[in-house]
């Protein structure tokens, strides 16, 4: 894709925050769908993949005596800690990262570049493998119970005054015999913000009671 200008990196550092080993040394690959370390320092190949979509966050910190950090947060609470030679360097894999792993525009996704080897005609014909209604046939359906509509066709939450306030959950007003209870669970950013908290607390400890000192605060 037009972003990548630098598709592979060598002489990359992994540092593993869990076990207090020498870092791994090898090379870094960036595609249009994931991103690949390959380390070159041990007696076996090793690779570890990320795909663009799992990344949460990209950081890129002020330059060390080891070289340029480069961290990823994934949403499968993965975090990657690379540290390139050079600033530029990292700043070369930094920004064509954050583009392709945070797009704004649902347009810059890999499937609407994706440039299949095949007519037009073939993949319409793909769109047609399978026919919901028959697959319903063979499950025995429409029957006495259950039949098929399309009432959800253009169905919306009725959220949008909720969302407004900053709230998330939708007017009751929609189903019959329901009553919310709130069990006083925070919002959604208290949630991720504790959960940060946790995963940062896991990274920076060795032991167990590191780990609980953490969690405490102390």
């Amino acid at each position: 894709m037009d972003h990548i200008t630098v598709p592979k990196v060598e002489n990359v550092k992994l540092l593993d925050h869990y076990v207090g080993k020498k870092p791994a040394n090898g090379s870094l690959y960036l595609t249009a769908t994931h991103l690949i370390y390959v380390e070159t320092s041990g007696a076996a190949r090793k690779e570890t993949w990320i795909a663009l979509h799992h990344i949460a966050t990209v950081e890129k910190s002020s330059i060390t005596s080891l070289g340029c950090p480069l961290i990823l947060r994934c949403k499968n609470f993965r975090v990657a800690h690379f540290v390139l030679e050079s600033d530029v360097v990292c700043h070369e894999v930094y920004i064509p990262l954050l583009k392709l792993s945070q797009p704004e525009l649902h347009e810059d996704l890999y499937a609407f570049s994706y440039n299949p080897k095949s007519s037009k005609e073939m993949r319409e014909n793909g769109l047609k493998l399978i026919d919901p209604i028959s697959d319903f046939g063979r499950l025995g359906l429409p029957n006495r119970y259950w039949t098929i509509t399309d009432a959800n066709r253009n169905y919306e939450l009725n959220a949008m005054a909720n969302r407004a306030a900053g709230k998330g959950y939708e007017n009751e007003g929609n189903y019959a015999n329901i009553r919310f209870r709130f069990i006083g669970i925070e919002n959604i950013h208290v949630m991720w913000s504790s959960l940060q908290k946790l995963l940062e607390a896991c990274a920076a400890s060795r032991r167990t009671r590191q780990l609980v000192a953490g969690l405490h605060g102390g």
